[in-house]
């Protein structure tokens, strides 16, 4: 059972903010379809991956916080385990993806409506890669990332629970069972799940780190939005007696972490890119810089996900301002949906029709993460009034749990 009344306004007022933002969204996303029709998956598209990375990365998260402790990780741990939860609300988004959209996005499916239809046959490279890309396949691998996805959440999730009633001493030996293998899974199949849903919009081209690159990316968004419900619930019991400015310090440290790290990996992919001056490698650049408004894109993204972001995080004052951490959270999920737009409209280039409908953005590409964003923002604090907002038991320290001195006394 929860005990939380005292959050009750707070979240009450996050599930109110997602029903506005999936109204908007959806007006958005119709608008959209409605100007131009045949781009509606692609809209759809950006926001699913939007916020399946953020939800696939509250996962990770969860078990890197059991497998190595910190304060980070505990006074997020049920914005994490909520979080995590969402994986399979994102598998009910993923179906229709799968099974009626996917025609339309990937050519290598090879029946969709701007897809010729020999599109593989008369292509040497999709031939060679047909063992892997293939629709029957995907399926198979969707079915797999799904499952792990959600078994790991849902057994993290149980142990949580058990151990806020029963303050079982076992609890962190078998969160670190499922841990420690599962982070090596976890990266394993993130990293196919991004190849298949982002990197093969383009077949030809190939990024031996465009995977780990989008990893990093999605547990910024995470970790943004840990900053801004801390910010949130900075004067609600029973966060307010542990949220010190040093553990917001903590999670804008994180934050400064991934910025520099995702700036260096997409630095480093443009770079050997440029340097191998392969017809494959260089497409992806020349679709996103030589055409269309993503040369002014590209430069927002360096600016704002990295230059701005970067010099406030490298400022002790404001990660320990709540109000400032937030602010930068805000700005770097903003960024995190320019840059999965910058990678996935820009894959249609020379696949829609004079004057290439599908290349440039729509109102629905902003719509459509609108819209699932609502939805997941509406489902995230059903799950969390179902939680209290720290553990019963203290189990951040590696020791055996101790009742909590916030709930004997607050």
């Amino acid at each position: 059972m929860s005990s939380n009344d005292n959050a009750s306004p707070v979240i009450s007022k996050i599930m109110i903010a997602g029903i506005v933002l999936a109204i908007v969204g959806g007006v958005l996303f119709g608008a959209g379809v409605a100007m131009k029709p045949a781009s509606m998956w692609q809209s759809y598209l950006i926001g699913f991956v939007m916020w399946n990375n953020i939800s696939v990365s509250f996962l990770g998260l969860l078990m890197l916080h059991h497998m190595v402790g910190g304060d980070w990780g505990y006074i997020n741990r049920r914005f994490f385990e909520a979080g995590a939860m969402l994986c399979l609300l994102m598998l009910v988004f993923a179906i229709p993806l799968i099974f009626v959209g996917s025609g339309q996005i990937w050519e290598w499916v090879k029946d969709g409506q701007w897809v010729h239809e020999n599109a593989v046959a008369n292509d040497h490279i999709l031939q060679e890669k047909a063992p892997y890309l293939n629709a029957h396949f995907f399926v198979v691998r969707v079915v797999i990332y799904y499952l792990f996805w959600g078994v790991l959440a849902v057994l993290l999730n149980r142990l949580s629970a058990q151990v806020d009633e029963t303050g079982s001493p076992s609890f962190r030996t078998k969160v670190r069972i499922l841990s420690g293998p599962g982070i090596l899974f976890f990266v394993l199949l993130f990293t196919f799940y991004q190849v298949d849903f982002m990197m093969s919009l383009e077949p030809h081209w190939t990024s031996t780190i465009f995977g780990l690159m989008q990893m990093v990316g999605a547990a910024l968004a995470a970790m943004s939005i840990s900053a801004i419900l801390m910010w949130m619930f900075k004067d609600t019991q029973p966060l307010a007696s542990v949220l010190t400015k040093r553990r917001f310090w903590d999670v804008g440290n994180m934050m400064l972490m991934f910025t520099m790290l995702y700036a260096y990996m997409a630095f480093s992919q443009y770079l050997i890119s440029w340097a191998g001056n392969t017809p494959e490698e260089s497409e992806f650049y020349q679709h996103r810089l030589a055409h269309g408004p993503y040369r002014v894109i590209a430069l927002g993204i360096v600016i704002f996900h990295f230059a701005v972001p970067f010099f406030i995080l490298l400022q002790r004052s404001a990660k320990k301002a709540p109000g400032a951490l937030a602010a930068v959270g805000v700005l770097l999920i903003v960024m995190r949906f320019v840059d999965i737009l910058w990678i996935v409209r820009p894959s249609f280039y020379g696949k829609g029709h004079a004057p290439d409908p599908l290349y440039y953005p729509t109102p629905g590409d902003f719509g459509a993460p609108l819209l699932i964003g609502g939805i997941w923002l509406v489902a995230f604090t059903v799950l969390l009034k179902t939680k209290r907002l720290l553990p019963v038991w203290e189990t951040h320290h590696d020791r055996a749990p101790v009742k909590s001195e916030v709930y004997t006394h607050g």
